[in-house]
């Protein structure tokens, strides 16, 4: 059986093929596929090119003690942005947001003796 016939990038003003003498379709639509991602930043399905958005990760927001009520409302929906960037359990929530406070808020919420029973983002 012949090789495919090589394939053009559907990228407009793009003159990348495939090479010749590949011997399967499945090699020929990978390598098209690895050009389209490293080069124009998408995959091709069905011929044509689909783009993937891939946005800069949110920074982790920061509480301290010293907010004032305008920069904790502030900070908290930052914190909303950031937390809601992916689906993530509610023991990873914890984590992040435990993280997400200074040392000295985290201190002083161990100080109330309530730290180890704050095991949920909403009671923490």
């Amino acid at each position: 059986m012949p090789s495919p016939q090589p394939l053009d990038c559907s990228h407009p003003e793009c003159e990348y093929s495939t090479p010749a003498g590949c011997p399967t379709w499945d090699l020929i639509v990978t390598l098209l596929n690895q050009h389209t991602q490293s080069v124009h930043g998408g995959t091709v399905s069905n011929g044509s090119v689909h783009q993937s958005s891939k946005l800069e990760k949110l920074p982790r927001p920061v509480f301290n003690l010293q907010m004032n009520e305008a920069q904790w409302t502030f900070t908290k929906i930052q914190w909303e942005n950031y937390i809601g960037q992916t689906q993530v359990s509610d023991a990873t929530k914890l984590s992040q947001l435990q993280a997400a406070c200074s040392e000295t808020l985290r201190q002083r919420v161990f100080d109330t003796g309530l730290y180890s029973d704050l095991t949920t983002p909403t009671l923490f």
